[in-house]
């Protein structure tokens, strides 16, 4: 056993959970936000069912923005707060503490733990989602897989790909240390 995988078997039995990434090639990461990114994006659906429900879509508006930034300040992610859909996708563009990624990327951080956020640029409003662990599924209208997610908007899901989210592919951003 090399010092590596020590480390890595010490660290499974302390504060962090492992998984095999790629599945079935025997390298490990730790996942120490797992646990949090995972009750972010629980708290954040509950709250598009559960009473007063701020994120439920009412009277023709959505709230896809404000589900990304409550989960985005559970990871101390500030910038998001009081802005809409596009402006966030710019956020995500421009600001040094985002890193666009591919969707098999985006998948694998999310299952490391790391935020990760898919978003599109749209007239009038753009829409944005968090990228949850799991395993991706192929879309047939984009004929690539797609990292399942949690939506907030017309239609609310925790259990699809990206591509009942989005018609045309968006951008997946993870958040770099």
């Amino acid at each position: 056993m090399s010092s590596l995988d020590r480390l890595w078997s010490r660290l499974k039995g302390g504060l962090f959970f492992s998984m095999t990434w790629p599945l079935g090639t025997g390298y490990t990461k730790p996942m120490k936000n797992i646990a949090v990114l995972v009750d972010a994006i629980c708290q954040a659906y509950d709250r598009v069912w559960l009473e007063p429900k701020p994120f439920a879509p009412r009277d023709g508006a959505t709230y896809c923005n404000q589900a990304v930034q409550y989960v985005a300040a559970i990871f101390n992610y500030k910038r998001f707060e009081g802005k809409l859909a596009n402006e966030m996708v710019d956020i995500l563009n421009n600001d040094k503490a985002w890193k666009k990624i591919s969707a098999n990327e985006a998948a694998a951080r999310a299952c490391e733990g790391i935020l990760v956020i898919a978003g599109r640029k749209d007239t009038p409003h753009g829409h944005i989602c968090i990228v949850r662990p799991g395993t991706t599924q192929m879309s047939g209208h984009w004929q690539e897989n797609a990292p399942k997610v949690m939506n907030v908007g017309k239609d609310c899901f925790i259990s699809k790909g990206a591509n009942f989210a989005f018609r045309e592919k968006p951008d997946y951003f993870s958040l770099e240390d």
